[in-house]
């Protein structure tokens, strides 16, 4: 199951298609593969479990600088399992803390010999990261748990690593516990 959008070089990339599941599906949910899911958009959970392998990627969109919220009574990332929006922020040279020639991005912190002002939440982080002059910025993740989260794997909205990178995205986890 695959709707990724295209990428090319430069900045014009494709952002991901729709997926679309039952709500029986999406009740006791356990991904084991790679899952990509739309910009801009909240899912809706009960259980949500990714597996050793298992890779869920959430998509964000810069023209509307939104990143993706989960809804879920409880998540469980195991071991070698991975929650991310790594690259999926502004593109490069892009957003409110885009680097030009020589500089990095700047979103929380600023980029390497960039003077732009930071931007965005400490307490209720949502924004997206900007694009270096030669990287992408991090996408934004919104966990919105009744329950537990418990990670024993990854969550990462990291920019792209390259000569001037991309600043790293958002991460909100709200839940009753994390574990």
């Amino acid at each position: 199951l695959e709707v990724r959008g295209g990428t090319s070089s430069g900045t014009r990339k494709g952002r991901a298609g729709t997926v679309a599941f039952s709500d029986a599906v999406m009740d006791d949910f356990t991904l084991s593969n790679t899952l990509r899911l739309g910009n801009d958009v909240e899912y809706t959970f009960g259980n949500l479990t990714i597996t050793d392998g298992g890779r869920l990627e959430l998509d964000s969109d810069h023209y509307t600088a939104m990143g993706n919220t989960i809804h879920a009574s409880n998540i469980v990332v195991e071991s070698g399992g991975l929650i991310t929006a790594d690259t999926l922020g502004y593109d490069q040279s892009r957003g409110p803390g885009g680097g030009s020639a020589g500089q990095g991005g700047t979103h929380g912190g600023r980029g390497g010999y960039n003077a732009d002002a930071t931007y965005g939440s400490v307490t209720e982080p949502v924004t997206l990261g900007s694009g270096g002059d030669s990287g992408d910025g991090g996408g934004a993740i919104k966990l919105d748990v009744t329950g537990t989260v418990t990670v024993d794997g990854y969550i990462s909205a990291n920019g792209e690593y390259s000569g001037h990178a991309g600043a790293g995205g958002s991460i909100w986890i709200v839940a009753d516990e994390l574990n």
